[in-house]
This record gives C-alpha cells, sequence and structure tokens, in this order.
C-alpha cells in the first residue's frame, strides 16, 4: 500500500474541519455553516421526520435550495437576534419551483430534540410538519448568542 503524502494529508484534512461553504448567486456573501450547526439541522430533519411517520406521513426529502433559504434565514434572525419568517415567501416559491411552501422557525438553548419539541406544542407548527402536501424540506441551525437559531422550510413542487 502506498503511503500519502503529508501535504495531501493536511489538505485533506483542513477541508474537513473548514465550515460548509454554500454559495448562493445573488445573495451577496457566501453562506457558511459550521459542522456542529450541520449536525444539530441533520438532527432537527431527523427528528422531525420521525414525527411525521409515527403519523404514516412520509420522510421529507432534503432539498438543496429549501437548505439555502433555511441557512439564508437562520443566520439573519441570529445576525439580528430576532425570530421571523422568510420574506417575501412568493420568492421562494419561484426561486425553488414550488407549488406549496411552508416555514417553521425556533431558537432555544437545547438540542434538536428541543427544537421539534417545542414546534409539536406549537399548533401552527405542528400543522406545518404534519401536513401532507410537503414532500422536500431544507433545515438550518445557527448557534450564536448562546442559542439555536433554527429554521425550517418545507415544500412540493
Amino acid at each position: 500500500m502506498r503511503s500519502v503524502p503529508r501535504r495531501v494529508l493536511v489538505v485533506v484534512l483542513a477541508l474537513l474541519l473548514s465550515p460548509l461553504v454554500v454559495a448562493v448567486p445573488g445573495a451577496g456573501p457566501a453562506l457558511a455553516a459550521t459542522a456542529a450547526e450541520t449536525s444539530y439541522a441533520a438532527r432537527t430533519k431527523t427528528d422531525v421526520d420521525r414525527q411525521r411517520t409515527r403519523r404514516a406521513l412520509p420522510a421529507l426529502r432534503a432539498d438543496r435550495c429549501l437548505r439555502k433559504v433555511a441557512l439564508r434565514q437562520a443566520q439573519r434572525m441570529a445576525r439580528e437576534r430576532q425570530l421571523s419568517h422568510t420574506d417575501p415567501f412568493g420568492a421562494i416559491l419561484r426561486r425553488c419551483r414550488l407549488s406549496v411552501a411552508g416555514e417553521n422557525v425556533a431558537y432555544n438553548g437545547g438540542g434538536p430534540r428541543a427544537t421539534t419539541g417545542l414546534w409539536m406544542a406549537s399548533p401552527g407548527h405542528r400543522a406545518n410538519i404534519l401536513d401532507r402536501r410537503y414532500r422536500l424540506t431544507g433545515v438550518a441551525a445557527v448557534r450564536r448568542h448562546g442559542v439555536w437559531w433554527v429554521a425550517q422550510v418545507f415544500g412540493r413542487r
């Protein structure tokens, strides 16, 4: 077995440890999420899917466009230190080519299950999670100011 040159290992390790950068055309600076933020978002999606499958609903498919929208929203809420919904929503329908869309946002000091628990305890958020029309999702989480700022966008083409 051939050994890998040290500088190749250093480059690979640097890439693995660097934040994930997602460029969005026309969105200004690149969007970035740390490994912890990406993990939080993935675990939140898993928890939401668990709520859906318990009720005989299909799990949601991850969608790149919706994830970009969610990440931009989570970062904006964290920057402004305020919960808010994406505006204008019609632009998301067009940009991501959706026929219907919805959004859940949250902030808390706990983990992904705490976020899903907050949403399931709220009638409007619960309705989004359990909406039979939705097939796609994008989830993003940002940790700032000691709390997690989370956005989940739902949709269907």
